[in-house]
This record gives C-alpha cells, sequence and structure tokens, in this order.
C-alpha cells in the first residue's frame, strides 16, 4: 500500500505519471464500501483562510449505493510535521465551509489517515521540488 501511496503523491503533484491532469487516480476502497478517488495534477499548496499554509487536493467518493461526490480535502502543513491532526473536507466548489473533519496519525490504518499521509507526502515532494528548482535556477 505505501508504494502505491507514493505513486499517487507523484500523480497528484505532478499530474502525469501514468495519469493525465484530467483522469482520476484510485486510492482503494473502504471495508464498508466507498472507493476512493484522488484527481491527477490537483494537489494545491496554498493557505487557509486564517493564512495557514495548507495541503489540499480534489476528490472523488463513491458510495456503496454507487452515488458519487466530490470533495476537497485538506491537512495543514504544521500537521504533516507533528505527524497528527485533522484532515478537513469541504466543498468542490469554492466553498471553503468545513463539511466534516477525521483525525489522523501518520501510518495509522484509518481511511484519513492514509488519505493524510498522501497529502503530506505530495506537500514534501512539491515542497522538496521547489527548493531544488530555487537552487538551480
Amino acid at each position: 500500500m505505501r508504494t502505491k501511496s507514493i505513486f499517487v503523491a507523484a500523480a497528484l503533484a505532478l499530474g502525469a505519471v501514468t495519469a493525465h491532469g484530467d483522469e482520476w487516480v484510485s486510492l482503494g476502497g473502504t471495508d464498508t464500501g466507498f472507493a476512493v478517488d484522488v484527481r491527477a495534477g490537483s494537489l494545491r499548496l496554498t493557505n487557509r483562510y486564517d493564512g495557514e499554509p495548507i495541503a489540499l487536493a480534489l476528490f472523488q467518493v463513491r458510495d456503496p449505493r454507487g452515488t458519487v461526490t466530490y470533495e476537497r480535502k485538506y491537512v495543514t502543513l504544521r500537521d504533516c510535521a507533528k505527524g497528527s491532526g485533522e484532515l478537513v473536507t469541504i466543498g468542490a466548489d469554492d466553498d471553503s465551509r468545513v463539511d466534516h473533519t477525521n483525525k489522523f496519525t501518520a501510518g495509522g490504518e484509518s481511511a484519513g489517515s492514509y488519505v493524510a499521509d498522501m497529502l503530506c507526502k505530495a506537500a514534501r515532494d512539491e515542497i522538496d521540488q521547489r527548493r531544488s528548482t530555487e537552487k538551480s535556477a
């Protein structure tokens, strides 16, 4: 599963590994029948409404009945550095209203922890790539 998270993190940040920027990359399913995909290339390092730096991406969730919803999820870079915190779900559009939150711990077994780990890894990779580019410029 960890190898998959490396692929997903790369697809998020780069927009294409074997996925194109308009494709969805499967994160797998849950034991309750939900399937979760992330949009390739959707990673954004930005700031929350209060200025807190976050890693955010677009997700597609299919429930056991087949209903599909779209939502954005984010973690703060501070929580990534701590290795625990909250995975926050907001609407798919520009609305920043919080739909719900999940506690996460790095390396944890919950679906929320897996998604948060993947966002944190993608954010670290993106930050490292930006630093590398700045040094070589």
